[in-house]
């Protein structure tokens, strides 16, 4: 077989493999048959050319866009000058609206016809992550053009580039139609792009927060309200699926924080009843990060240390605050365990609760920032009382020192009582007090001379006999 080693690599999930070029080699439906059982197993791969080949030939396109329906990796996907028509159109625009992952399509010199034109522009209407087709070459009409172009027009705002070239199009107002769209899309993408600070980046799945480009925050506090209702009986599992990049943790966390927000519901009426549980305590369990461990002991370990966490955060806030509404996840956020380790060993005084119940009053979204005040003024405090401290201790010191320099001034001055009382005396009186001692060993060094001079020379040389 004539691609009998890439098979194998595909097959064993080569992670070095990652791109795949077939281009002339003669592939018809048989060796399209073998690929698609290697593409089933491969996770791989993103970019597969097929240039110059006989895929459309009866069964190969069948083959091929059944396995890449479910394929989450391939991007690239290249079958220019492989005999396409109108049914092989038809397959690739099935796999279009099932496939998550394609960004580009390039069919180029094939004869998919109007009729090809029409199944393209029907997956184009449902498909959101396709930013280039190129069909050029492939005997496309006026009426094609215009299908494709009101696809563009009504439904699609991500594809970039739609290449319609070299074909039987004769309406010069069709193709400026699809080129102002093709601009337009591309001025959307650079814009969303420029707010979210996503420069050279898609839009589709970038960030886990931020504006909601997806459109999934009704959803997202639908679900949060659902899973946290009084009368709701658990268990309950709910489960967020998609492939890479499509949105669940964002999603995740737009839930996350419509929980923030019902927990900031004022609930000190005695009157009024909420329809949500008292309590609301997100716990996050990272599976990947214990996934060589014993997954359950982490997860229990892991909401024991959640719940005790956020319950210490419950302390520090009154109760009829508590009761007014405070987003205890905004505040795990905005005050740090540190900080509130600090407050938990100062204490919280009555001047701490005060403020807070009087910040509670008007806007219990204030509670997080008024807690941190009051961390920040304590601290504040107690740096300027170590300061005082520390230069209350360091006149100590000095004193000290002088003190030891007079000591040791009046103890070497053989009886002179005299005190320094400045820094300049203290110098003056150590060097007059050196040049005095430097004065005696001089003297010293003298007399010890003079007498070896004076010395019998037998005894000085005591193995010299006498004359």
């Amino acid at each position: 077989m004539v691609v009998s080693e890439e098979v194998i690599k595909l097959e064993q999930n080569d992670p070095t493999i990652t791109e795949l070029d077939f281009r002339d080699r003669n592939i018809g439906a048989v060796e399209v048959g073998y690929l698609a059982d290697a593409l089933r197993k491969n996770t791989k791969l993103t970019s597969l050319n097929f240039k110059n080949n006989k895929l459309g030939a009866r069964g190969a396109m069948t083959s091929l866009a059944s396995v890449l329906k479910n394929n989450s990796t391939l991007t690239g996907l290249y079958i220019s000058n492989n005999l396409l028509n109108n049914e092989s159109a038809r397959v690739l625009a099935s796999l279009l609206k099932e496939n998550s992952t394609l960004i580009e399509l390039d069919l180029n010199y094939n004869n998919i016809g109007n009729e090809g034109a029409f199944e393209f522009a029907s997956a184009l209407k449902m498909n959101t992550t396709l930013d280039m087709l190129n069909l050029w070459s492939n005997n496309i009409g006026d009426e094609g053009a215009r299908a494709l172009t009101d696809a563009v027009r009504d439904s699609n705002y991500t594809i970039t580039s739609l290449n319609v070239d070299q074909n039987q199009i004769q309406s010069k107002d069709i193709r400026d139609d699809l080129d102002s769209l093709l601009e337009r899309n591309s001025n959307k993408i650079r814009e969303a792009n420029r707010k979210t600070n996503l420069h050279g980046q898609r839009v589709i799945g970038d960030a886990a927060e931020g504006k909601d480009l997806l459109g999934v925050e009704p959803t997202a506090r639908a679900l949060a309200q659902t899973l946290v209702y009084a009368t709701l009986t658990p268990p309950l599992v709910l489960a967020i699926l998609g492939a890479w990049g499509s949105g669940k943790t964002f999603t995740f966390n737009l839930i996350k924080k419509e929980f923030g927000n019902i927990q900031s519901y004022d609930v000190s009426d005695k009157d009024s009843k909420s329809p949500f549980v008292g309590h609301i305590y997100p716990v996050t369990f990272d599976v990947w990060t214990y996934s060589k461990g014993d997954l359950m002991a982490s997860l229990m370990l892991t909401i024991l240390a959640s719940l005790n966490k956020q319950l210490q955060y419950e302390k520090i806030i009154p109760e009829k605050a508590l009761l007014k509404g405070v987003n205890l996840i905004e505040l795990m956020e905005i005050v740090s365990e540190s900080d509130l380790k600090y407050l938990q060993e100062k204490g919280i005084d009555k001047e701490t609760i005060k403020k807070i119940k009087e910040v509670a009053k008007d806007d219990t979204s204030n509670v997080s920032e008024a807690l941190l005040d009051v961390v920040i003024q304590k601290r504040d405090g107690d740096e300027k009382k170590i300061t005082e401290k520390k230069e209350k201790l360091k006149e100590l010191r000095d004193q000290s020192e002088a003190r030891l320099r007079a000591s040791y001034i009046n103890k070497q001055s053989n009886g002179d009582r005299w005190v320094c009382r400045d820094k300049k005396s203290q110098i003056l009186a150590l060097l007059k007090h050196g040049y005095k001692r430097y004065e005696e060993k001089k003297k010293q060094r003298k007399k010890k001379k003079q007498r070896v001079m004076r010395m019998d020379p037998l005894m000085i040389h005591p193995f010299r006999r006498a004359p």
